[in-house]
This record gives C-alpha cells, sequence and structure tokens, in this order.
C-alpha cells in the first residue's frame, strides 16, 4: 500500500514538471493530475490551469463531464468568475472563450455536480434542466409565437430570454440598472396582452411591477403581488420576497390605507392591515397597533405565498431544523408570533420614554418593528437582496422608501427615542451606531443612508469633552477603535485606561 502511495505521488510530480513545459494542448495531462488522490487545489497545477484556463477552456470543460464532484466543480470555477449566492449558478463572463452553447453545457454541469455531492441543489438544477428544454425548443422553431415572445421580450428587457441572466440581471453585474427599470409599464403590459399563457408571463409581470413603483403608484403594484403568479412560476418565489419588501417598508402607512379602501374584500387583507399596525408601531402608536391586530388571521391569509419563500435554499440555512427541499410545505402559524409580538407591544402601550427606549435596547428589542412573516429569516436574506434596491433611492420617492427602512430599523428607533445631551443618552445613541455598523450587513446600512461612524465620533467628543472622567471612557475608546479600525485609539486605551473594565 505504501509503495503505490509513492510510486502514485512519483507520477504525480514527474506529470507536473513535465506539464509545466508542455503545450496548452497538453490538457489532458493535467485532467489526468486531477484523478489522482492529490487536492485538486494543488498549488503547482492551480496555477497552471489558472494561467492557461482560457486557450485550455473546451479541454477543461470536457473532463469536467466524467469527473468526480469535486474535482469537476473546481475545473468550472475556474472558467467562471464566481458563483450566484441566490441559486448556485456558475457565471461565465465575456472573456470566457467558450461558445454560447459550450457555456450553457457549463453551467448545467456545474449544477448538476454540485447536486451530486447532495440533495440541497435539486430544484435548482431540475428548474435550470427546463431553461434548457425552453431553449431547445426555441432554436428548434425560430419562427413560432413562442420564440418570437422571446425576443420581443429580451428588447424590452436587454440580453436574452435565456440563462441566468434574465432575471438575476437586475441584482449582480455590472449591467445592474442604477436608475429605472428596463421597460415601461405600458411596454410590459402590450406584452402580456399578446403572450398571456408564454412560460415567461410572471417575469414580464413582476417587471411591470417594479416599473409601477418607479411611477410612485405603490398601491397599484401591491396589487399586482397580491394576485395571482401566471406563466412558468419560476419567479413565484421572487414574488413572494418582493412582497415582503413592499409590507414591511415599500409602502407607506398612506399606501396601505388607501389598499384597504380600494379593496376591502380581498383575501389577503389582514395582510395589510397588519402592516398598517406595524407602521403605527414604529411611531410608537402602540394601541392603536393593538387594536388594528386585534381579530387578524395572518396564518390563512399570508398561506398562498409562503411556500416560495419559506422553501428557498437560503432560508433553509438560516433555519437549520427546516428540510432542505421545496417538496417540504411549512404550514407556519403567524398567528402565535402576531400574539408574541401583540405581548410586546402591550408592554410598551404604557411605558415611559425611558421604558420604551429599555423595551427597544434589549436583546429582543428588534421584534417590535419586525414584521413577522419573514419568520426571522430577515437579516440573512436581505443581506444579499439590499443591494437589489439600492438604486430604489433614486426614485422620485426615493426618501419614503428610506423613511420607512428607517423607522423598521431597530438602531435607527433607538436614535430617534435617546434624546438628551446628558452622558446616558449619548452613549446609547453611540452604541446604536456601533450595533449598527458592525451587525448589520453592508447594503442595509447604505441603504438607510447615515454616517454611522461620523455621527458615533461626534457622540463620542460630546461624552469626553462634558465629563472628561466618565466612567465610560474606555467603552467609548474601544467603540471608536472598533468604528473606524484605529490601532492608537486601543494603545490610548490601555495606556491611559488601565484599569478600565474594557482595557482589562
Amino acid at each position: 500500500m505504501k509503495i503505490n502511495q509513492v510510486s502514485r505521488r512519483l507520477l504525480f510530480l514527474s506529470l507536473v514538471i513535465s506539464l509545466l513545459h508542455s503545450p496548452p494542448d497538453q490538457c489532458q495531462l493535467a485532467c489526468r493530475l486531477l484523478r489522482l488522490d492529490r487536492p485538486a487545489q494543488d498549488q503547482r497545477l492551480g496555477r497552471y490551469l489558472t494561467e492557461r484556463r482560457w486557450q485550455l477552456a473546451p479541454e477543461m470543460l470536457d473532463f469536467a463531464e466524467s469527473a468526480p464532484p469535486q474535482r469537476a466543480l473546481h475545473v468550472l470555477s475556474l472558467l467562471g468568475s464566481g458563483e450566484s449566492f441566490e441559486d448556485g449558478r456558475l457565471y461565465l463572463g465575456d472573456e470566457c472563450p467558450l461558445s454560447e452553447e459550450q457555456k450553457e453545457r457549463a453551467r448545467r454541469l456545474y449544477l448538476h455536480k454540485r447536486f451530486e455531492l447532495g440533495p440541497a441543489n435539486r430544484w435548482w438544477w431540475q428548474q435550470y434542466d427546463s431553461d434548457l428544454e425552453l431553449l431547445a425548443r426555441a432554436e428548434a422553431q425560430p419562427n413560432s409565437k413562442f420564440t418570437q415572445a422571446c425576443r420581443e421580450y429580451a428588447q424590452i428587457r436587454g440580453g436574452t430570454y435565456f440563462g441566468d441572466e434574465y432575471y438575476w440581471s437586475h441584482i449582480r453585474g455590472p449591467e445592474s440598472p442604477s436608475t429605472h427599470p428596463r421597460g415601461t409599464v405600458e411596454q410590459w403590459q402590450a406584452w402580456l396582452e399578446r403572450y398571456p399563457d408564454h412560460p415567461g408571463a410572471d417575469d414580464a409581470l413582476y417587471w411591470k411591477g417594479r416599473c409601477l413603483e418607479w411611477q410612485g403608484e405603490r398601491v397599484e403594484a401591491l396589487h399586482l403581488f397580491l394576485g395571482k403568479v401566471p406563466g412558468d412560476g419560476d419567479m413565484g418565489w421572487r414574488f413572494s420576497d418582493h412582497l415582503l419588501w413592499l409590507l414591511d417598508i415599500g409602502t407607506t402607512e398612506d399606501d396601505l390605507t388607501e389598499f384597504v379602501r380600494r379593496y376591502p374584500a380581498h383575501p389577503a387583507r389582514d395582510l395589510v392591515v397588519y402592516a398598517q399596525a406595524l407602521r403605527l408601531a414604529r411611531h410608537d402608536a402602540y394601541r392603536e397597533a393593538l387594536e388594528l391586530t386585534r381579530d387578524l388571521n395572518l396564518t390563512r391569509a399570508w398561506r398562498p405565498y409562503a411556500a416560495d419563500v419559506y422553501n428557498d435554499w437560503d432560508f433553509s440555512l438560516a433555519q437549520p431544523d427546516v428540510p432542505n427541499s421545496r417538496l417540504h410545505r411549512l404550514p407556519p402559524n403567524m398567528d402565535e408570533e402576531l400574539q408574541t409580538q401583540r405581548a410586546m407591544w402591550r408592554r410598551c402601550a404604557w411605558s415611559s420614554r425611558r421604558g420604551l427606549v429599555r423595551q427597544w435596547s434589549q436583546a429582543g428589542g428588534w421584534r417590535l418593528g419586525y414584521l413577522v412573516l419573514h419568520r426571522g429569516s430577515r437579516a440573512f436574506r436581505w443581506a444579499y437582496t439590499w443591494d437589489a434596491y439600492l438604486s430604489d433611492i433614486h426614485r422620485p420617492d426615493g426618501q419614503l422608501l428610506q423613511a420607512e427602512a428607517r423607522r423598521a430599523n431597530q438602531n435607527e428607533h433607538l436614535l430617534e427615542l435617546c434624546q438628551g445631551d446628558d452622558q446616558r443618552a449619548r452613549y446609547n445613541r453611540l452604541s446604536a451606531c456601533y450595533s449598527q455598523w458592525t451587525s448589520a450587513s453592508f447594503n442595509e446600512t447604505t441603504f438607510l443612508g447615515r454616517d454611522y461612524v461620523g455621527r458615533a465620533r461626534d457622540e463620542a467628543r460630546a461624552i469626553l469633552r462634558d465629563q472628561p472622567g466618565s466612567s465610560l471612557a474606555d467603552d467609548v475608546f474601544l467603540t471608536l477603535g472598533e468604528m473606524s479600525e484605529r490601532e492608537d485609539l486601543r494603545e490610548f486605551l490601555r495606556v491611559h485606561f488601565p484599569n478600565g473594565d474594557r482595557t482589562i
């Protein structure tokens, strides 16, 4: 056994040495190397493949077909420019010399190899297979109504109808729009009227809804996203996810009131009324919020939208006890979570401002203004979703959205509650800035539009100026040091506050 291992290692080294002096068409030797019991990330081999990957791209793709999953994924990743965090697909940029057909094959193969490693990617693999079937149909029947609809969709949206670009481009890549979504409400509506039964009807309807928002027609957009999803349904989870956005911060209290007035018998009315109550709680009107939510049935109202949201693979990462498969449909009891939130509102309804500060600053204080429909996944899911909406700040109503986002944020709420120039109020505001800067996602913090480091610096200076001997001085210096990444502040803390609890 030991002799066999030695011989394999000698073979490995001899092949590497010969390979480094071989022409690019020797890729099959490199691929054979990957079959040995050596890590695919071997430094010398990895450097060789990285430097010559464009010359060797077709051979590397052929090798990946029959290679073990981990080896294949490593080779394919060298051809790509990253992996989609949302669905695990491989990004292949313009610099990759493969043909479009080969790129589709590489993306499909990448998912297939991930699928071989475990069941987590089963749904995406099946979905991508269906994408390829549609592409084959369009190529086989270039003059069909289906293919014509795909061409017209691409003309409105830009890019192509097929592949991983056509609905991810709005949140990833250099082509991400920074202003209005591509197309207009009228263009998407005309497309939907011409091709109501097209598999991409859900995609077109999604973009129509986004265009409505950019026109300031938020009530109409909310009504659209609360409706039935047409087409092949692959955008169903995007509809539900965006519906959460609208109910959480994408609409104003006036929008929600207007929706209830226009559609008093809508099946999802309870969701909108709950969103109204949440806005009231974020304004510290807890008694009114309790009154609005007295007889709601969130479980029934949310059930039609829940499956696509809670069975996403990323939600399963946030909730490890949830089976990672869309075959498992969760029956969430939203009313239990609402009653828990109402109990917190009840405690706040009779609290003083100091009591509200205490309630909001405690470990679970974020639940006071939290949309319970997220079921604990908001921070995880939107850590990457916020960048899809960063351009919305530039909408005509962008400041309204930003204000709603701030009111929904625990740290922003504390900044509003902690008024006054006393030491404790200033330190609470400093702590809120620190919490936002260190605990929240970068994209969310950017969306809120505050200079938290500058605000923390101002509060710290005021504390040290007014009370230089404050017992909180060491805490202040440590906080500023971490937020500004200044090592000299930490050294200052060690020298001048050697007995401080933070120094120790």
